[in-house]
């Protein structure tokens, strides 16, 4: 139940923050089209990303990241060890960022079609 907690209390931080941060700040929300993510989402989809569509994409990435960090903050929770922590940190988030950003590409892909 513990772990439940964590992952929800987690996931809520970093969603607000990147709410509060990225989506309701305009200028930010600008910014947010030329980066990393977008781009590498952008090029490998062949998303086209415009005003209309960048509001749902930073809610998606915002969601993805949220995710990411809770799934394996929950995850490193379960090990004892500091090293080991370090260790299993890395073998999850690495798979996390590749499932998830392709979801979000392959929805994106799906929505633009329509």
């Amino acid at each position: 139940m513990n772990f439940i907690i964590v992952f929800i209390v987690s996931f809520l931080v970093v969603y607000l923050a990147y709410l509060i941060t990225v989506i309701s700040n305009k200028k930010k929300l600008e910014k947010f089209k030329s980066s990393n993510p977008i781009v590498i989402l952008s090029k490998k989809y062949n998303l086209k990303i415009n005003d209309s569509n960048v509001k749902e994409l930073a809610h998606l990435v915002a969601l993805g990241n949220a995710f990411i960090i809770a799934s394996a903050i929950t995850i490193v929770e379960l090990v004892s060890n500091f090293i080991l922590k370090i260790l299993v940190a890395f073998i999850v988030i690495v798979p996390l960022i590749l499932i998830v950003y392709s979801l979000i590409g392959k929805h994106m892909v799906k929505k633009e079609s329509k």
